[in-house]
């Protein structure tokens, strides 16, 4: 986007505050009456929209305020091409921060979400974390990990446990723990460390308030973490340190080994 690298390059070279501020209130007038345009009907293409949204990001990001352009952002996620979407869900994430602007994306998200492009279905699932919007959790729950329609693929199963595990930080009762937990047990059998990774966050996190329902995968991490350590699975996989951690710190939440009947 030149006139983007032309804006920040005239913004850079500014060498008193007010030189840049005169500038930046130039660059938002101008934008503002763009999307006035946009607004009455005036066709623009798709590459003026972008540019212009991330202009905004970019003074967002200097410390002035924005106050327009979150509906050219919504109408945008809507789009059929991947760096719209994009741009706009960042510009979402970065600036829409009231409840009522995110509830109008809530559409466009749930359609993401069963895309069958995977980068869309990570967007979603971003935007769905960083902006914790609750009500979609159950559409994650659904799709990844319970109905007919499961996905199979481990990639988005991770990017969906993350996604839960954000939910729950900021309020455990967007997240079914009941449900979940089952589920979870059985990404512990994957050989995707990405998935094995997510689950033992998200199994962390839910062994400290529900001890007792996580209990019953400490045999499985233990067999896990035996096979781990084993020379042979070194040689051909790699250690991988940082499962062992996760695996260790979960069976650090539980009584020395002698007090549990793991087989």
């Amino acid at each position: 986007m030149k006139g983007l690298i032309n804006f920040i390059s005239e913004i850079r070279i500014s060498k008193t505050s007010e030189r840049e501020s005169r500038r930046v209130n130039r660059e938002l007038a101008k934008i503002r009456k763009k999307f006035k345009f946009f607004a009455d009907g005036r066709q623009a293409d798709s590459y003026q929209k972008m540019k212009y949204l991330c202009k905004l990001m970019y003074i967002y990001l200097l410390g002035y305020d924005i106050n327009f352009g979150h509906i050219e952002a919504v109408n945008m996620t809507a789009s059929s091409k991947f760096l719209e979407k994009q741009i706009a869900y960042l510009f979402i994430s970065l600036l829409c921060g009231d409840e009522s602007m995110l509830r109008l994306i809530v559409h466009s998200l749930r359609l993401d979400l069963c895309s069958e492009d995977n980068e869309v279905v990570c967007l979603a699932l971003k935007c769905i974390a960083n902006n914790f919007i609750e009500e979609l959790a159950e559409d994650i729950v659904n799709q990844f990990f319970l109905g007919n329609n499961l996905v199979s693929s481990d990639y988005l199963r991770s990017k969906a446990t993350l996604c839960l595990l954000s939910l729950y930080r900021r309020d455990p009762s967007t997240v079914p723990v009941s449900i979940i937990i089952p589920h979870l047990f059985k990404s512990l059998g994957s050989l995707n460390l990405g998935l094995l990774s997510s689950t033992l966050s998200l199994l962390l996190t839910l062994a400290i308030d529900f001890p007792d329902a996580c209990k019953a995968c400490l045999p499985k991490l233990i067999h896990i973490l035996s096979e781990r350590t084993d020379k042979k699975y070194i040689e051909k996989n790699g250690r991988a340190v940082y499962i062992n951690i996760k695996i260790l710190q979960m069976i650090r939440l539980y009584p020395p080994l002698g007090q549990l009947s793991l087989y």
